[in-house]
């Protein structure tokens, strides 16, 4: 699988530390918001 710039985003805001752990309800709008992006 690719990396996305979604994806890049993510891990950024992870290590700069406003994402402590990963967040069940972030991740899934992230997915949700893949999902919407693939098929514009």
């Amino acid at each position: 699988m690719e990396t996305t710039t979604l994806d890049l985003f993510s891990d950024l805001v992870r290590v700069q530390g406003l994402l402590p752990k990963p967040d069940d309800k972030l991740n899934e709008a992230v997915e949700t918001l893949k999902l919407s992006i693939g098929d514009a």
